[in-house]
């Protein structure tokens, strides 16, 4: 649900809306490490990168071969 409408809102660019959801969708399913690597994705997109660095710490705590994210923070 929540992940789809994130995706859906990426694809369009309207981080605002597509953060809301990824938040939603944390919130309901905190284990689940593709919710936090989207989320940290749409931070990154809206120059917020702090956040962005939290959200892609905690993918990688959940899912410690996510390359996506240990990529994003190394950069």
């Amino acid at each position: 649900g929540w992940i789809k409408l994130g995706l859906f809102y990426s694809y369009e660019k309207k981080w605002e809306q597509a953060m809301a959801s990824y938040e939603k969708a944390v919130v309901l399913r905190p284990d689940v490490s593709d919710s936090y690597y989207n989320l940290g994705l749409c931070y990154l997109s809206a120059n917020k990168s702090t956040k962005a660095i939290t959200s892609f710490k905690q993918a990688l705590k959940l899912n410690q071969s996510d390359a996506d994210s240990s990529f994003y923070l190394a950069i």
